[in-house]
C-alpha cells in the first residue's frame, strides 16, 4: 500500500500520530510545538489530507499493517491516536 502522506516534526524519541475520521496529521501540529523533545511522525490516512483514497479491495488490517510498518521504519514505539 502507497500514497500515505507521512510528516516529521522535531527531534527524539518517535511518536507515531493517526488522526481520526475526516481529519489529517495538520490537526497534531500545535500539539507537537508544545511538545518539544520528541520527533513526531504523522500519517495521512487514505483519502484524508495528502494520502491518496483507499483502493478497492485494500483491507483495515492490511492498513494496519501499513501503519506498523512505517512505525517500525521510523522507530516509533508509541502511538497516539483518536
Amino acid at each position: 500500500m502507497s500514497g500515505l502522506r507521512v510528516a516529521e516534526s522535531g527531534t527524539g524519541p518517535a511518536v507515531l500520530w493517526v488522526h481520526g475520521y475526516t481529519m489529517d496529521l495538520t490537526l497534531w501540529e500545535p500539539l507537537w510545538r508544545l511538545l518539544p523533545g520528541w520527533r513526531h511522525i504523522g500519517v495521512d490516512l487514505p483519502g484524508h489530507g495528502g494520502s491518496e483514497p483507499l483502493r478497492p479491495g485494500v483491507t483495515l488490517p492490511a492498513l494496519a499493517v501499513r501503519l506498523a510498518e512505517i512505525a517500525s521504519a521510523e522507530r516509533a514505539d508509541r502511538v497516539v491516536g483518536n
